[in-house]
């Protein structure tokens, strides 16, 4: 987290756009109701020449922009979806800082950062010990993707799968997630979430009860498949705030 480079700026972050990178070209518009869209093609995720997001939310888009999981602000930032494709020069910035003066400007965003005391997601190793786990040899890039409802993750440390975990490019929000396994290595990891309904009607559209059983859901599946566990601690975390905005974009 950079919280101590913005904590000095806690006011609102639209400020000085004009010295902010910028897509070369950008389409934001509205999620139309009854588009046929896979599950494997919703979500946020980069592209060589820049982002592509579908049936994404406000609240996904400020996660992955200001890479914080903790977003909070007016309903709608959790109701509304949106699908975005920006292209950018080659070397023309970073494509997180773009994203952010993207959404500020066409949604007249106003945020600020906070830290606050907050349940953090932590992988240690279950008490029997690490399963079907073995350090791969001379492993290639990191590999993340999302197959028929399941999450692979291959050649990845623990602190990287961590991560994913805690991600906004996973299948689901958890908590921020650091790790405290204490092995070396890479691996390849592969979480089913097949039988996990964000959607369930037990949750009632409340996000921080489906984040929770989501949490719960996870580390039952690491244990029985790996001999680890995600735990869940109070710990402090930054977290960003939505003061205004509007949920229909400007004109592309």
């Amino acid at each position: 987290m950079r919280r101590v480079a913005f904590a000095a700026l806690l006011a609102t972050v639209g400020f000085a756009q004009s010295d902010r990178p910028e897509f070369e070209v950008a389409s934001v518009k509205m999620y139309a109701p009854g588009t046929s869209v896979s599950p494997e093609s919703q979500g946020f995720s980069t592209t060589p020449d820049g982002i592509r997001a579908v049936h994404v939310t406000m609240r996904g888009c400020l996660q992955w922009a200001y890479n914080i999981v903790d977003v909070s602000g007016p309903p709608w930032i959790s109701q509304e979806s949106y699908d975005i494709i920006v292209k950018a020069t080659a070397g023309g910035g970073d494509l997180r800082l773009m994203t952010q003066t993207l959404l500020e400007t066409r949604f007249q965003l106003k945020v600020h950062r906070e830290t606050k005391q907050a349940l953090v997601g932590v992988l240690v190793v279950f008490k029997t010990g690490v399963k079907n786990l073995h350090p791969i040899d001379n492993p290639g890039p990191v590999q993340i993707s999302r197959v028929d409802g399941k999450l692979e993750i291959k050649n990845a440390p623990m602190s990287r799968v961590a991560g994913v975990l805690g991600s906004p490019l996973g299948i689901m929000p958890l908590e921020k997630t650091i790790d405290e396994t204490g092995l070396s290595g890479a691996y390849d990891i592969t979480l089913d979430f097949r039988n996990f309904d964000p959607k369930d009607p037990e949750f009632a559209g409340n996000y921080q009860a489906m984040r929770a059983a989501l949490s719960d859901f996870v580390s039952q599946t690491l244990e029985r498949s790996y001999g680890l566990k995600l735990e869940r601690r109070m710990m402090p975390v930054e977290t960003l705030m939505v003061d205004s905005g509007s949920k229909v974009p400007t004109e592309n």
